[in-house]
């Protein structure tokens, strides 16, 4: 089939600008490691995707082939605007699947949230 397959049971609650599951067939995937948003506007989480993005296409892939993001917000504020802006990343035809888990911290004082991502290759 194809590289990525994604899933979206009618027994699960759709997601806007997420899939609920996702199907890898490639013999190769790029795991990220974490990247996290610093500041808690919108045009910061923008900057979180975007070094995202560069570390993908340093590993030969892009945000078009994420089939897997975790994100990992301070709180349901910033949890809405990763929602919001994770459209401008990645594919909406094809939506990767995804979890938000609402963190009490992470590794600066600064951070807003923290993402990683699944990508095939």
């Amino acid at each position: 089939g194809t590289r990525i397959e994604t899933i979206n049971p009618e027994r699960l609650a759709p997601e806007t600008g997420a899939s609920q599951i996702a199907l890898v067939a490639s013999p190769k995937v790029v795991l990220t490691g974490t990247q996290v948003s610093f500041g808690f506007e919108e045009k910061d989480a923008r900057l979180a995707f975007q070094r995202i993005e560069k570390a993908l296409e340093q590993a030969g892939v892009s945000t078009r082939d994420v089939a897997f993001a975790q994100f990992y917000p301070l709180a349901a504020r910033i949890g809405s605007q990763v929602r919001q802006v994770r459209g401008e990343f990645f594919d909406g035809t094809r939506p990767p699947a995804s979890s938000l888990l609402l963190f009490e911290g992470l590794p600066s004082m600064d951070a807003g949230f923290a993402l990683e991502v699944v990508a095939a290759k």
